[in-house]
């Protein structure tokens, strides 16, 4: 059997280049060099099929028979062909395992199991049991991160192939009498076959190997909490080679004599930290300091001498003028920085390149929002970052309407309050219509719209989101679209959409405005009395956006209001 590639003879890599074994021949084939355009599916480095190349086959065609894989190699083949081709409808890297990962799986059933397959009726509840077995392994679990379940993505970056032949070799090497689920690992066999295929993970090894992995890889009890460091504080022990078996020393080699940048930079900051004390009136003498020197970590400087500071003990430095300090508590002087003398060229550098007041970062949004929430003051007019207008902090304040959810509410509090005599409802808060802001995104999920806010609508009833409309003002040439529209059910019929809608198209008056709507959403009405036209009906438009089970009408009318 050749590892050899029998087209561009090229040696056979399983992680950058894979390919297939023809059965022929025993010749391999990586997936670039096939006569073909891709295997059977297209699905990006699939390569489990039963090959046979061209020189083999009797019609000379090359021919892929799907044989029968695990689960587990299904669901790692799903996730890294959505990893590279669809990526953009991920969320944050993860995919949901029924919204993408079964929806795919069901609706590339054939190819990726062949026809002799069928489906079972429990078939996504193995989806879910696998994901949780091989969880920390070969996947990783959105829960922590994004605070919901059911988001999965790919724990690190092995090509298929390469999970396969890891997968191939752990249940090779399971051992008798262990439960079904369990997995066996043999970190030493392990490393072998990965540095065998020529893959160098432990370079890159945060985020490839699982902790608790790495933890016995190393040697070590558990990574330090705190985050200060990233190797262990026990000196290492000499290394055993799983490739060659020769014994490794413990450091390559220990320079004291380097000068970086870094370091360079911290010694600057410890010298003006301590910079000495001005002169005083009692004659007291300045005090003098030098950088640590680096290695351990040194308590307080005092007197030019290095004192260490007990474990747990708080360290202060000490003034002529009695004042006190924490050390480390800036990374920055207070005092303003003096011009610059450049090494490089010998020029005298002023202390800013510029001090910019203008600018508005999202964080110093975010910081003044919070103020205002904490202090109850009223928004401030909003600069849009498309046009640079000057919104107004409330398109409208409707005091009028009385939406369902507010009728009940009034009548709670008064049976509540029955026994009150001439009871009254508190008097009612607006309900005010805004242009999207950045502390709109956690409740309507838009981040785009705030591209262009002079072209969305949020209406809200005190601190609660009751509905949002959003248009795209420049989707084609001369044409605008309206991407989103939503009120809350119990607060609809109260003409929220209505006002919604007629405020967006006021925004574009010279543009036809197109959207899309299901055949079966009764919101068609209000489109249709605003003078829109269906132009044709898309079929399948709403199968990326549904999850598997619903039921409902997947299609979508195209309108189209022209101007």
């Amino acid at each position: 059997m050749s590892t050899t590639c029998k087209y561009c003879n090229e040696a056979e890599d399983k992680q950058n280049r894979p390919g297939l074994l023809c059965y022929g021949c025993m010749n391999f084939v990586h997936l670039a060099c096939l006569r073909r355009p891709g295997t059977p599916g297209d699905f990006a480095c699939d390569v489990f099929f039963e090959y046979t190349c061209e020189s083999c086959s009797q019609d000379k065609l090359e021919s892929f028979v799907r044989y029968k894989i695990p689960w587990v190699n299904v669901i790692y083949l799903t996730l890294n062909h959505l990893c590279a081709q669809s990526y953009g409808i991920s969320h944050h890297g993860y995919f949901h395992y029924k919204t993408h990962i079964c929806s795919f799986i069901d609706r590339y059933w054939q190819p990726l199991f062949g026809a002799s397959i069928k489906q079972k009726k429990n078939w996504v509840g193995t989806i879910a049991g696998v994901l949780s077995i091989y969880n920390k392994l070969f996947f990783k679990s959105g829960s922590t991160v994004l605070g919901e379940m059911g988001w999965w993505r790919l724990l690190h970056n092995f090509s298929p192939a390469v999970a396969a032949h890891i997968i191939q070799e752990m249940a090779r090497d399971k051992p008798k009498n262990r439960p079904r689920n369990q997995l066996a690992m043999d970190r030493n066999h392990f490393v072998a076959k990965i540095c065998e295929m020529e893959i160098q993970l432990l370079k890159q090894v945060e985020g490839l190997i699982p902790k608790y992995l790495m933890d016995n890889l190393c040697g070590t009890i558990s990574r330090p909490q705190t985050g200060t460091t990233l190797l262990s504080r026990v000196p290492p022990a000499p290394l055993r080679s799983a490739y060659s078996g020769a014994l490794l020393r413990p450091y390559i080699r220990r320079d004291a004599d380097s000068h970086p940048t870094w370091l360079a930079l911290t010694d600057e900051l410890l010298r003006r930290t301590h910079r000495p004390a001005p002169p005083s009136s009692r004659g007291c003498p300045p005090r003098r300091c030098a950088p640590p020197t680096r290695g351990p970590s040194c308590g307080p400087i005092s007197g030019g001498t290095l004192t260490r500071t007990p474990p747990g003990s708080r360290s202060r430095t000490s003034c002529c003028d009695g004042r006190t300090g924490k050390t480390g508590t800036a990374l920055l002087s207070r005092v303003p920085p003096a011009p610059l003398r450049s090494a490089y060229s010998g020029a005298l550098l002023r202390p800013y390149i510029r001090r910019d007041a203008e600018p508005h970062p999202t964080w110093l949004a975010l910081t003044d929002e919070l103020l205002r929430r904490t202090h109850r003051v009223p928004p401030a007019p909003l600069r849009s970052a498309y046009s640079g207008a000057l919104l107004r902090p409330y398109i409208r304040r409707d005091a009028d309407s009385h939406p369902t959810w507010l009728a009940l509410t009034d009548e709670l509090l008064r049976r509540t309050h029955r026994h009150v005599p001439d009871y009254a409802p508190p008097p009612r808060a607006t309900i005010d219509y805004s242009y999207v802001r950045a502390e709109h995104i956690a409740a309507v999920n838009m981040t785009e719209a705030l591209q262009y806010p002079e072209f969305s609508c949020v209406a809200s009833y005190k601190r609660l989101a009751v509905g949002c409309a959003f248009l795209v003002p420049d989707s084609n040439r001369n044409e605008a679209y309206i991407s989103f529209i939503l009120t809350r059910p119990e607060w609809r019929r109260a003409g929220i959409a209505t006002f919604m809608l007629y405020h967006l198209l006021q925004t574009c008056t010279g543009k036809d405005v197109t959207l899309h709507c299901s055949p079966t959403n009764p919101s068609i009405f209000l489109y249709q009395k605003f003078g829109f036209k269906v132009e044709e009906l898309v079929q399948d438009f709403y199968e990326k956006y549904f999850d598997i089970e619903y039921k409902g009408c997947r299609h979508a009318l195209f309108l189209r209001l022209a101007r």
